[in-house]
C-alpha cells in the first residue's frame, strides 16, 4: 500500500467523479492511481462500484478526508432522521463568509461543520459564528483529539458529533435551538433569485416592481421585516426545492460507501444499476 497516493485517491471519491464515470469519461488514467497505490492489481476484475468500496475502505483507515466524513455522517446520523422525500440535505451551501459542509432541512434547519485529522481549527470560531447566524441548529463534526482540544471554545448552542477511528458516531452533545439569533441577512443571502423571489410573492403578494439593478436590495429590504420564524420556514421550504431527486428508499438500499456519493449525484435508477456492471465495460 502507498500511502503517498492517499490524496488523488481521495479526489476520486466524489460525486462528480462517480457522475463522470457512468457518462463515458474514459478512465484508464485514473485508474493508474488505483494501482499505483496498491489498493487493485487488475482493474479488468472489478465492478464499477467496487472502485468506491475500496477507496472508501482506503480512506477509513489511511487518510479520513472531509469526503469520508461527509458520508459516514449522511449515513449513520442524516440518513435515519429522513421520513419524506420532500425533506433535504445539501452540501457547501453559503452560509454568510462561510460554506456549510453539510446542511439539512426537514422541518428545522441543521448544519453541520466538519473538521477531519487533515483540517486545522484556524478559522472555526468564525464558521461556527456564520452557521450560528443562518441556522436553528448547529453542529461541529470531529474526531476525538480535536473535540478535546475545542470543545470547551464552542458556543453554548453548538453540538457535537464525534466520528471515531472505527466509523463509529457518537452525539456527544445536543446543540440547542438558536431561533433567536438568525439573521435574515445570512438566510436571505443562502438563497438563489427564484427563491427569494418565490418568498416575496408568496408573503406579499407580489415582487418589486424595480430595474434588474435594484431588485436584489429592494427584496431584501422587505425579506428583513419578515418575523423571523416565519422568514426562516419560508427559507426552508425554498431550499427544499433544490433537493435530490434519488428517492430516499433507494438510498437506503445502499452500501454506506455509495450513500452520500449517489445521493449527491442524482443518479437514476439505470445508473444505479450500471454500478453493478463490470468496469471493463468502461475501459
Amino acid at each position: 500500500m502507498d500511502l503517498r497516493y492517499s490524496k488523488p485517491l481521495s479526489d476520486l471519491y466524489t460525486s462528480s467523479f462517480l457522475k463522470a464515470l457512468l457518462h463515458g469519461e474514459k478512465p484508464k488514467n485514473k485508474f493508474g492511481i488505483l494501482k499505483k497505490s496498491g489498493i487493485v492489481s487488475s482493474e479488468k476484475e472489478l465492478l464499477i462500484k467496487d472502485i468506491f468500496k475500496l477507496i472508501f475502505q482506503f480512506l477509513s483507515k489511511h487518510y479520513r478526508s472531509e469526503e469520508y466524513y461527509r458520508s459516514i455522517l449522511f449515513s449513520k446520523i442524516l440518513l435515519p432522521d429522513i421520513t419524506k422525500d420532500s425533506d433535504v440535505i445539501l452540501a457547501e451551501l453559503r452560509v454568510s463568509n462561510s460554506k456549510a459542509d453539510i446542511a439539512m432541512l426537514n422541518g428545522k434547519s441543521v448544519g453541520y461543520e466538519i473538521k477531519s485529522e487533515l483540517d486545522k481549527p484556524t478559522r472555526l470560531k468564525n464558521q461556527l459564528n456564520d452557521y450560528l447566524s443562518c441556522f436553528q441548529y448547529s453542529y461541529l463534526v470531529s474526531h476525538e483529539s480535536f473535540i478535546e482540544s475545542n470543545s470547551s471554545n464552542l458556543h453554548q448552542d453548538i453540538g457535537i458529533i464525534c466520528i471515531h477511528p472505527n466509523g463509529s458516531v457518537t452525539k456527544v452533545k445536543d446543540a440547542k435551538n438558536n431561533i433567536n439569533n438568525i439573521s435574515h441577512s445570512a438566510l436571505f443571502d443562502s438563497l438563489r433569485k427564484p427563491e427569494y423571489s418565490d418568498i416575496i410573492e408568496k408573503y406579499y403578494g407580489s415582487i418589486p416592481n424595480v430595474p434588474n439593478g435594484i431588485f436584489f436590495k429592494e427584496c431584501k429590504k422587505l425579506f428583513e421585516i419578515i418575523p423571523i420564524n416565519v422568514a426562516n420556514k419560508l427559507s426552508i421550504d425554498a431550499l427544499k426545492g433544490r433537493r435530490s431527486k434519488v428517492p430516499i428508499s433507494t438510498i437506503k438500499k445502499l452500501p454506506i460507501y455509495l450513500q452520500y456519493l449517489v445521493y449527491q449525484a442524482e443518479l437514476t435508477n439505470k445508473e444505479i444499476h450500471l454500478l453493478g456492471l463490470p468496469i471493463k465495460e468502461l475501459i
